[in-house]
């Protein structure tokens, strides 16, 4: 093997535990956004909510599964497959009513390389106990000076049964 590779090789693998842990660490704090983010919209803490985002750079939507979208087409002309939102407008959501708001998150997958984090995960939305929103979610995040921040959130909707 060529000696320059063998050197370039050999530096590599020396660094790959490193990077492990820095990759380790990274997740462990985008796991702290997501527990972070569940108990904002139980205590109804708008302010912790709207702090856990990227401000002015933030994307929001729905996608409405085909099914999901056939039942609102069905009630509604107006209504579309995509709905663009904003984090600001889901926080200030949490916040009213007298409802019990929980998100619960199954089959979560995190990838980062402490720079930036993809999170992809089942929902379900809970108001009170009642089940009333389910599909996929996925955010990107980037790690800002102050910290991770979630930069977009996309998530689809799929019929209740």
């Amino acid at each position: 093997m060529n000696p320059l590779l063998s050197s370039c090789v050999a530096a590599l693998l020396a660094l790959a535990p490193l990077s492990c842990a820095f990759a380790a660490d990274a997740r462990g704090e985008v796991e702290g956004v997501i527990d972070t983010f569940k108990r904002a919209i139980i205590a109804k803490d708008v302010a912790t909510l709207k702090g856990l985002f990227l401000k002015d750079h933030t994307s929001w939507v729905l996608v409405s599964s085909d099914a999901e979208f056939a039942q609102r087409k069905a009630k509604s002309a107006k209504a579309t497959k995509i709905e663009p939102g904003t984090y600001l407008e889901f926080a200030e959501q949490m916040g009213e009513g007298k409802e019990r708001f929980e998100e619960k998150f199954a089959n979560v997958e995190i990838r980062t390389d402490g720079a930036i984090a993809s999170v992809h995960f089942d929902y379900e939305f809970h108001e009170d106990d009642r089940v009333t929103g389910k599909g996929q979610e996925a955010w990107q995040l980037v790690k800002t000076e102050q910290g991770w921040k979630i930069n977009a959130v996309v998530y689809s909707s799929y019929p209740l049964k």
